[in-house]
């Protein structure tokens, strides 16, 4: 390597630390300042708060369409492909026999999945229920921010009665059952009805057979 180009590498290093560094390419959150000097290089990871899921939305279709118009295509519309597993993958053996138009389809498939799944947080990903593309998360993430307060009231009545009558089913295993009841307890701390953890560990110790 020559000298000069030492120099180069050395001096664009530097650069990158001096400018944020790591910050400058993580996801952040919509009220931290630094996405501000981001470049907006990825779309900002959506906090959870309801009144600024309108303002997260235009934000995340702007990033998705200045890549590509078509990948927020794949949002609204979603994919049709056949033998898709619950993470919208392809068998390799199923992978082979698509043609080059909807192989490069299945990959814009990926790529827009990874930029929803990647901003938003992990528990509103863990209570999705259908993850096998980019528009059954962001459907997801709309029937549970969007809509006017009594829709929100409906939805946080109905997930409190299901904690109050929460039971372990029948040949249900001890991982299945707390599996089941974090997801009752994030879309209730979605909701913003918590409960406290003494009232969890009730909960558990009741539900038990």
């Amino acid at each position: 390597m020559s000298g000069e180009e030492s120099t180069t590498r050395t001096g664009t290093s530097g650069a990158g630390e001096g400018s944020g560094g790591r910050a400058a390419f993580g996801h952040d959150y919509l009220n931290n300042e630094s996405y501000k000097h981001s470049g907006n290089r990825k779309a900002p990871v959506f906090n959870g708060d309801a009144s600024l899921f309108e303002w997260w939305k235009e934000r995340l279709y702007s990033n998705i369409t200045v890549i590509d118009h078509e990948l927020w295509d794949l949002v609204e519309l979603g994919v049709t492909f056949e033998h898709l597993n619950e993470h919208g993958r392809l068998s390799i053996e199923h992978r082979k026999l698509l043609t080059p138009a909807n192989l490069r389809l299945y990959t814009k498939h990926h790529r827009v999945k990874d930029i929803v799944v990647g901003a938003i947080r992990h528990e509103d990903y863990v209570r999705i229920e259908n993850k096998s593309s980019a528009k059954s998360i962001f459907d997801s993430m709309c029937a549970t921010y969007d809509g006017n307060e009594k829709v929100q009231e409906a939805k946080a009545s109905l997930l409190i009665r299901q904690y109050e009558l929460f039971t372990m089913e029948k040949d249900e295993d001890i991982e299945t059952m707390f599996t089941r009841f974090h997801t009752l307890v994030s879309g209730l701390k979605v909701l913003k009805r918590s409960y406290t953890t003494y009232d969890h560990v009730q909960k558990i110790l009741r539900s038990l057979p």
